[in-house]
């Protein structure tokens, strides 16, 4: 009887192995289910592209991909233009920056500018010791 024990031992272990199997089956069928169904809802009429199942999983993955590039591009190809207001925000936006840009540059304005913030502080000065001495 201790090899009843080892051949007890023998068809578990063998009953688990195939467990394992089937269970690694199921999973790889519930995936390519669920792959096929991707593929009929990216298609829009929820049908599979012609042949695409005799390419096999990588064929569906493939076309899953391809699909899905393809309907990024539609969404930026249809896309609504502008409205008026945004192009006329953009616009506006160009010329302050372009403004400011040329002010920075223009050496002449900057020392006018100069000259005014001087003759401002020598005013506040001059109010603050008048003040002081009221």
């Amino acid at each position: 009887p201790p090899s009843d024990g080892s051949e007890r031992r023998q068809v578990i272990k063998s009953k688990i192995m195939a467990i394992g199997k089937m269970a690694r089956v199921f999973s790889i069928l519930r995936e390519e289910s669920e792959r096929v169904m991707e593929l009929k809802s990216v298609t829009g009429d929820g049908k599979l592209p012609y042949g695409t199942l005799a390419l096999g999983a990588e064929g569906i993955k493939k076309a899953i991909t391809s699909f899905e590039e393809a309907r990024r591009s539609d969404l930026e190809n249809e896309r609504l233009p502008p409205t008026r207001k945004e192009v006329d925000d953009v616009e506006r936006s160009k010329a302050i920056k372009e403004a400011i840009q040329e002010v920075d540059d223009d050496q002449v304005l900057q020392e006018v500018a100069e000259v005014f913030i001087k003759d401002d502080e020598r005013r506040k000065s001059l109010k603050e010791t008048v003040n002081v001495n009221l």
